[in-house]
């Protein structure tokens, strides 16, 4: 797939006439991310240390109010994200 950069057709070679719809899809995925080293946990990850590292400790004090809420906002986003690994790490693993 990486060589020939033109291959859109992912295929699954095997018996596989007496699965569900789901559990082919569910494998698809599953190869698919294997494939690209790309998924949603990973992409949840990339956000969370994106706005952990605009969040500025030192912000926690300002005085200037568009400063402090966009340094807020970042926080909260970061904790969003951190939290939704935590919950796939406990219920998806």
């Amino acid at each position: 797939m990486v060589e020939n950069a033109h291959y859109d057709t992912f295929e699954i070679w095997g018996n596989i006439q007496k699965l569900e719809l789901e559990t082919l899809q569910l494998l698809s995925k599953g190869f698919i991310e294997k494939m690209t080293y790309h998924s949603i946990e990973n992409e949840i990850q990339m956000q969370a240390l994106k706005f952990r590292n605009l969040w500025k400790e030192e912000l926690l004090e300002s005085t200037r109010i568009e400063e402090f809420a966009q340094n807020e906002y970042f926080g909260g986003k970061a904790e969003g994200f951190e939290e939704s690994l935590e919950m796939i790490n406990k219920y998806m693993k």
